[in-house]
């Protein structure tokens, strides 16, 4: 039997969600490719797995949803926000948001994570929240 600090670590690692840093992220789609012509618009839903209101927010600052793609040898990286929606996004709600992902320059494999972000705070993935991530080629 597992002793009490083991099990705490456990808990802290597999199920302790930190304010409102807990979301689930959907594609509607699955991302299959990423194009070096045009960029990919997509449409995610968001559900808000803590016990907290997650405040969206339609400026600069606050949440938004966001992607990170990048070239799978790390040589190119952007960092993408998707719409900004003033939206308080109460436990157990979701919402659809869209993202439209950048051009890649080369083509080659890359990985994309989508994920909320509270600006100059954290990633909610920081925060013990999972991310969607993808590896997808581009062509």
């Amino acid at each position: 039997m597992a002793n009490s600090s083991e099990i705490f670590r456990d808990w802290i690692e597999h199920d302790y969600i930190s304010g409102f840093y807990g979301a689930s992220i959907t594609p509607s789609s699955p991302i299959t490719q990423i194009y070096l012509k045009k960029p990919l618009q997509f449409d995610a839903v968001i559900k808000n797995e803590s016990p907290y209101t997650i405040p969206l927010s339609g400026n600069k600052s606050g949440v938004h949803f966001a992607a990170i793609i990048e070239k799978a040898d790390g040589s190119w990286r952007r960092e993408k926000r998707g719409e900004f929606i003033e939206l308080d996004l109460t436990p157990g709600k979701s919402v659809e948001l869209h993202m439209k992902l950048p051009r890649v320059p080369k083509p080659g494999d890359y990985s994309i994570t989508l994920d909320l972000v509270e600006e100059r705070v954290a990633w909610f993935h920081e925060m013990g929240s999972p991310a969607y991530q993808t590896n997808v080629a581009a062509r």
